[in-house]
């Protein structure tokens, strides 16, 4: 979608034949982005979308390379700096930790361990080997879709330890336990 409105949408470049399109047109594209205050990882997957599409007329000939492979993408930093002081940050810690109600106290816990929302609230309690001491992301609930596997700290096991499983999902919706718990109900807290 962002690549039809990126590439198709400039309608110059959607009537060049794809034999006259050079790595310039598309350059100016990614420098348009940039210009515009979008991200770099943004006009990263501009570059990303277009090296296939341009892949079929290298093999068959039509291109001698793939003028996408040019595209220059500046260096980024995607780390956000908080600005935070410590002492902020410990009032916060405290403040999850502590939190009154759960399952929240223990999805704020996951999150603080490193583990995005979705992937703390689609948690099933197959994935959770206590006798291992590990946990597991399936593949199709993180963003590398991989399956990845971590060690259970004291405190995620505490925190498990402090749920009932009355469902397969270790964090059940509060009506239904059938399904998982809604990212929206835990953003009200």
């Amino acid at each position: 979608m962002f690549v039809n409105k990126r590439v198709l949408g400039d309608s110059k470049l959607a009537k060049t034949p794809i034999t006259h399109i050079a790595a310039a047109d598309l350059q100016k594209i990614v420098n348009q982005m940039l210009d515009e205050r979008m991200s770099p990882r943004t006009s990263k997957s501009i570059k990303e979308a277009l090296r296939p599409m341009f892949k079929p007329y290298v093999l068959d000939g039509a291109l001698k390379s793939n003028p996408a492979i040019l595209i220059q993408i500046p260096k980024f930093d995607n780390q956000v700096n908080a600005g935070l002081s410590d002492e902020k940050i410990q009032e916060l810690y405290e403040a999850l930790y502590h939190y009154p109600t759960q399952p929240f106290r223990s999805v704020f816990i996951w999150i603080s361990h490193g583990r995005r929302l979705n992937e703390a609230l689609s948690l099933e309690w197959r994935d959770v080997n206590l006798e291992a001491g590990t946990y597991s992301i399936r593949y199709e609930n993180n963003k590398v879709h991989k399956p990845m596997t971590y060690q259970l700290s004291d405190g995620l096991i505490e925190a498990l330890g402090e749920l009932k499983q009355e469902s397969a999902f270790v964090f059940h919706a509060i009506k239904d336990t059938s399904k998982k718990l809604d990212k929206n109900t835990v953003k009200l807290h």
